[in-house]
């Protein structure tokens, strides 16, 4: 069967050529001629029929007037004819436009010579025209031989000082500028050395800050008590934070000529709070019988600041160097992450001290008002009065 389908395909191959073998044989017999050549195209033996008629150029005048005058001239050297030349009164180098000869046995002989073309002093002779140059009397910058006053301006009494425009931001913005690319190349080195060296205590802090559970699983296993791992993070949190706060200052336009000086204020100013919150959370864990719940209110404020310092980090990127809109967008950013942090913390604030509330109510309240809110006002008032000044 395989035999049998092989011939006939065979067969059929060797017709299909066949077919077009004669199909392309026949179109070449039809094709007589050139197939490019055109429908209208005359044929080249009726291009030589009949004569081009061309008809010779007209000969110029100019150039046969010159050629009379160069054999003129001849004549006149060989023959050495007398000319006529018929002169002006006014100009006596002036030549007549025709020019009469004679010589011995023949007529006379007409020639018209070129036309001169005028001298500068006939143009300024001649009526002015629209191109001609005006005819001046006199010298026009002597100012003395002229009859007509002349107007003298007065000095003032006063002389005008010229006051000397003060370039503002030039120099500040230079310094900013330095200062803010040290300032990013020490955080970058900070966070690549803690990245490195804290890795496991990092991957524990995000842990505890999106589970409760983990974070004081995470509490129980440091000690109950602040580790030094955990403070570095958290005085990464305050480099990042200050350099926020100088870049905002920066935005509104309200930093000094010192740049460093602004920085080391407000780095001193966080330094200040945050731990000066910690110095106080310790000394009421001491005085108040509250020593466990205090610690672990304590520790959760130390993992949400490191996690807010690590969201902080490429904004400040964003902030320092990114065009305005987007930096704009940034600081809203900025703004809607730290209050979602810190809304988050005083939740989870609110579930450590939650027993107290019904027994203790009025030292809970106590405990608001002196540690939570009076600071927060207390602050307010000092940088107020700082931007103020």
């Amino acid at each position: 069967m395989e035999d049998k389908r092989y011939f006939c395909s065979m067969r059929c191959f060797r017709i299909l050529c066949l077919v077009l073998f004669v199909c392309f044989s026949q179109s070449v017999d039809a094709q007589t001629g050139n197939p490019f050549d055109m429908e209208h195209k005359a044929s080249s033996s009726e291009k030589w029929e009949k004569p081009l008629e061309v008809s010779p150029p007209a000969i110029e005048t100019k150039t046969e007037s010159a050629n009379l005058s160069n054999q003129a001239a001849t004549t006149i050297t060989k023959d050495q004819a007398a000319t006529t030349i018929t002169e002006d009164t006014g100009n006596p180098f002036e030549m007549e436009d025709k020019v009469s000869t004679t010589e011995q046995g023949e007529e006379f002989q007409e020639v018209s010579l070129p036309e001169k073309q005028p001298e500068v002093e006939d143009l300024i002779q001649s009526e002015p025209t629209v191109f001609a140059p005006l005819k001046v009397e006199g010298n026009p910058f002597d100012i003395g031989s002229k009859s007509e006053p002349v107007v003298s301006i007065k000095a003032p009494s006063s002389p005008v000082v010229k006051k000397k425009r003060r370039v503002v931001g030039n120099t500040d913005s230079a310094k900013i500028n330095r200062f803010k690319l040290i300032l990013t190349i020490i955080l970058l080195v900070a966070l690549a050395l803690i990245s490195t060296l804290l890795r496991h205590v990092i991957l524990k802090v995000f842990e505890g800050f999106k589970s409760d559970n983990l974070l004081r699983t995470y509490f129980r296993v440091s000690g109950r008590r602040i580790t030094p791992p955990n403070m570095l993070l958290e005085l990464f949190f305050i480099l990042n934070a200050s350099f926020t706060v100088f870049l905002l200052l920066e935005y509104y336009n309200y930093l000094g000529n010192s740049p460093f000086f602004e920085f080391l204020v407000i780095l001193l100013f966080l330094l200040v709070v945050v731990y000066g919150k910690h110095l106080l959370l310790f000394i009421i864990k001491e005085v108040f019988p509250i020593k466990k719940e205090v610690s672990e209110y304590n520790f959760t404020i130390n993992v949400f600041l490191s996690v807010l310092g690590f969201i902080l980090m490429p904004c400040n990127l964003i902030l320092a160097y990114a065009p305005e809109a987007m930096a704009t967008f940034t600081l809203y950013f900025v703004g809607a992450s730290t209050s979602l942090v810190l809304g988050l913390l005083a939740f989870r604030s609110l579930l450590i001290g939650s027993k107290y509330l019904s027994t203790n109510r009025f030292h809970f309240f106590m405990y608001l008002c002196s540690v939570e809110i009076a600071p927060i006002f207390i602050l307010f008032k000092v940088v107020k009065n700082y931007l103020g000044s």
